[in-house]
């Protein structure tokens, strides 16, 4: 984690200047393999900045990326794919065109991915929270109404931490099963008490998709994907939130905290905004130059988040 720290700090600071406030920081379409932090207290998230999640790392070789709730990972990544129901044209969204960092989540612009529709994902790891909420948004430019098929694979990595094997814990295969009633899967370990849930809402028409192209990474996970019906009205845009929670002790607390998640998501973000304001705010120094105010802001927010690292370095371990 610490060379991902320097990573994500350079970054930052190399694109600050292009930044409009503090809110967020531009990476302009650069270092689209370089990795990103979507950071909580609880959870976390590795990836690349062009929204992808290949194998790397080397305390657990290929396996940094992915989302981790220590001392467990619970998932390898996820990928997306959206087409017009009414012409069936489709794209997969492979790489974001520019990432955007804000102190409480990311977002991934991925531009016109089809004829007059934008795509965004937003996502964050909620404090206090075993789990990450994310948000797909549809922007529709046409006159008319499209309805969208979108399918979320999400691949599955319930294994333990680094240095895991010298104390004897070992992580067995995951098995996936589709619950048709709420529209989620729910993952286990069959050797430990290891649980991962996710699903989206709205949800009303959601229907898993039977052997999906695997997401190919080192991981011995499943592969499992679930389509979605939005429409966007003309000149709109429609969103579609998914929520990916987990439990390293049973399989309750992972739906409960799933269900708690997909309920009161919109308040939990609103709840880490104002955190994260309260702290630029507090002992607030005005710099004339204001990329050098920009520095400073995010100068301590990056020194808050390497202390919440530190404490899940030490709860993995």
């Amino acid at each position: 984690m610490k060379g991902l720290k320097l990573a994500a700090f350079l970054a930052l600071i190399a694109s600050v200047a292009s930044a409009d406030d503090v809110t967020g920081i531009s990476n302009q379409g650069r270092n689209k393999q370089q990795p990103y932090v979507t950071a909580g207290d609880r959870t976390y998230l590795i990836g690349t900045q062009d929204g992808n999640f290949p194998d790397m790392g080397q305390h657990v070789r290929g396996e940094m990326g992915g989302l981790w709730l220590p001392p467990i990972k619970l998932v390898d990544g996820f990928r997306a794919q959206v087409a017009d129901a009414e012409t069936e044209e489709g794209n997969v969204l492979s790489e974001s065109t520019e990432l955007i960092n804000y102190p409480y989540g990311n977002r991934f612009r991925y531009g016109r991915v089809l004829d007059n529709l934008d795509v965004e994902r937003f996502q964050f790891s909620p404090d206090g929270q075993q789990g990450l909420i994310g948000q797909y948004s549809f922007k529709n430019a046409t006159d008319r109404v499209r309805r969208l098929r979108f399918q979320l694979s999400v691949k599955t990595e319930l294994r333990p931490g680094w240095h895991s094997d010298s104390l004897g814990i070992r992580g067995g295969q995951d098995v996936v099963t589709w619950q048709t009633k709420n529209g989620v899967f729910i993952a286990r370990d069959i050797n430990n008490p290891w649980f991962c849930v996710w699903g989206a809402t709205p949800a009303a028409d959601a229907q898993r998709i039977e052997h999906p192209l695997p997401i190919r990474t080192s991981g011995r996970g499943v592969t499992a994907a679930s389509r979605y019906t939005v429409t966007v009205d003309p000149h709109s845009t429609s969103t579609l939130t998914f929520v990916i929670a987990g439990s390293a002790t049973d399989q309750g607390d992972a739906v409960r905290t799933y269900d708690y998640l997909i309920s009161h998501h919109a308040a939990l973000l609103a709840t880490k905004m104002a955190h994260y304001d309260s702290i630029i705010n507090r002992a607030h120094i005005r710099i004339p130059d204001q990329r050098l105010q920009e520095v400073y802001d995010w100068v301590r927010i990056i020194g808050l988040r390497n202390h919440g690292s530190t404490r899940l370095e030490r709860r993995t371990d």
